[in-house]
């Protein structure tokens, strides 16, 4: 007797570029794989197809398909659960060394879905000597899905995992930065063990983000945001759905208009330096406007000494990351901005981004009264309610870039950032413990890329746009993409 076949999927649905999103064919497609595994390999199969050359065509299959797994999930046995979780996984890595945001998202999410069954895959690719920016804030995340373990297979394994990983920060092995996610999985798991381990830790260190982790143990912290694979999977999808459709829509005008300008030049390209430019100078002459408004004068004076730096720092991040001028803001390129860029690269106290969402508020507000942009209330008050996400955020050193994290460690030692000399000093002593570290471990450290190299400049608040492949300014050696620009 021959196997049954198993069933088509509705492609025609998922690969159809217009309406909104085909809930029920991704529903039928979920069903078909609870029901029949096999067809795993070939929903796999299209989406590492597809990423292989993402720009080559629109598509939204690589939302649908990890949606799909994570639907179906739930209802697959054992083997095919687990071969489902270590494919996203893979992906999930992935969407973290391409730098992919937007998959990251919906894979953190997916993740979260399947469950604890992701955890094997996340413990195995975790390396026995944990260095600075081994594990990603995304492995350290999911790992705290060990809470809902109910059987414990793996929630010892990620316990002993993350207190090896403190163990070495307090003996000189390990960064303490690289025990700031440990220390907040365990804080997940209400691991009461790992205390006196993290109260060591801290008080000789006196690293925040390791306080806030003994906070949070001690249920003493406040609520925090929740992470991707704690929402909704649906809330997700639609969200980078409809990112991923405006930015299809911005790059086909933009393609459109390059076309046209060709057209016009016989054939020569469009000048992108002097676009670009344009861009820059008009980005400055409208934050210098806002600054000159009545708008920027009724803000509260602290908020009003502050507000210059922010409202650069917002329209520049904003065209620089996001491609979006002033009349382009969106709620994805404000979220970008305000809740990742800025509390990851900027330097400051916590008063300073405690005046961030006020200033950016009415900023957005005050673009919407020029008739600048369109729908700005809405984005506004939006704004409004992010204030205290934006302060978390800058307060979270597993955010940090590695110059903000050199910046922020160097003033909590005692040392002035400011002063060339005595930065430069303190940079120098953290090369001393890296070597001593790597000497203990009998590794040669020029056999790894994590030593330290005196910055050329004092790191202050605002930064010179960098290429994305260009050496990053902290020194790392690496590309500023993969360090600072992250």
């Amino acid at each position: 007797m021959t196997a049954p076949e198993s069933p088509a999927l509705p492609w025609e649905a998922l690969t159809h570029t217009e309406g909104d999103i085909p809930w029920p064919a991704l529903e039928a497609s979920a069903d078909a794989l609870a029901a029949h595994p096999m067809l795993l390999d070939r929903l796999t199969d299209r989406y590492d197809e597809f990423m292989t050359d993402p720009d080559a065509r629109r598509s939204y299959e690589c939302l649908y398909i990890p949606a799909i797994l994570a639907m179906a999930a739930p209802r697959m046995d054992g083997p095919a659960r687990r071969r489902a979780a270590d494919w996203l996984v893979e992906a999930l890595l992935d969407a973290e060394a391409n730098e992919d945001d937007l998959q990251l998202d919906l894979l953190d999410a997916a993740c979260g879905a399947v469950g604890p069954e992701v955890l094997a895959g996340i413990l195995d690719s975790i390396p026995t000597r944990v260095g600075p920016g081994d594990v990603t804030a995304s492995q350290w995340n999911l790992m705290a899905l060990a809470a809902r373990d109910d059987g414990a297979a793996l929630r010892p394994r990620v316990v002993e995992t993350c207190m090896k990983v403190l163990r070495m920060a307090e003996d000189g092995q390990a960064d303490v930065y690289s025990a700031a996610g440990a220390a907040w999985t365990l804080a997940a798991l209400k691991h009461a063990e790992a205390r006196p381990l993290m109260a060591r830790l801290y008080h000789r260190t006196k690293d925040i983000v390791v306080g806030d982790a003994l906070d949070a143990l001690d249920d003493r912290a406040e609520e925090l945001p929740k992470r991707c694979w704690e929402l909704p999977l649906k809330e997700v999808l639609q969200e980078d759905w409809e990112d991923l459709r405006q930015w299809y829509a911005q790059r086909d005008t933009e393609g459109d208009e390059s076309d046209a300008e060709m057209d016009a030049d016989d054939g020569e390209s469009f000048d992108d330096e002097d676009d670009a430019e344009d861009n820059e100078r008009r980005v400055h002459g409208v934050a210098e406007r806002f600054l000159d408004s009545p708008a920027a004068a009724a803000l509260p004076e602290a908020v009003r000494e502050d507000a210059p730096f922010i409202a650069h720092e917002l329209l520049d991040r904003a065209l620089t990351y996001e491609g979006a001028l002033p009349e382009d803001l969106t709620e994805r390129a404000l979220r970008s901005v305000l809740l990742e860029i800025v509390p990851r690269k900027v330097s400051a106290d916590r008063e300073f981004f405690e005046h961030v969402a006020p200033a950016a508020q009415a900023l957005v507000n005050w673009l919407g009264s020029e008739g600048i942009l369109q729908g700005a209330p809405a984005l506004a008050e939006k704004v409004g309610h992010w204030g205290d996400q934006i302060v978390q955020n800058s307060q979270d050193s597993g955010r940090w870039g590695m110059a903000k994290g050199l910046f922020m460690r160097a003033g909590a030692e005692g040392v002035d950032p400011t002063d060339q000399t005595a930065f430069q000093r303190f940079v120098r002593e953290m090369n001393r413990r890296t070597v001593a570290m790597h000497e203990a471990l009998e590794e040669s450290p020029e056999e790894e890329d994590d030593i330290l190299q005196l910055p050329g400049e004092t790191i202050v608040r605002s930064q010179p746009k960098i290429g994305r492949n260009a050496p990053c300014p902290c020194g790392s050696g690496k590309k500023y993409k993969k360090c600072c620009g992250r």
